[in-house]
């Protein structure tokens, strides 16, 4: 999670959109909320997308009340 913050908050600028066409379990979309971006991401697997969703749900809570996710 820290590779993923670190090179989102290098190469954009908050508020900007990360896209990740490969979410898996949604790392970098947590990453993108944790350092106040917007994401869009891709999964294809079906075995992944109901996990990632309720990671990534979990996680815009937390940050929605001035926390950080996972």
């Amino acid at each position: 999670m820290e590779l993923c913050e670190y090179l989102i908050k290098t190469y954009t600028a908050p508020g900007e959109v990360v896209a990740d066409i490969c979410a898996g379990s949604g790392t970098t979309a947590i990453a993108a909320l944790n350092t106040g971006r917007e994401f869009i991401c891709f999964e294809t697997a079906p075995a992944f997308y109901g996990p990632a969703t309720e990671r990534i749900a979990q996680v815009r809570a937390a940050v929605a009340i001035g926390g950080k996710g996972l």
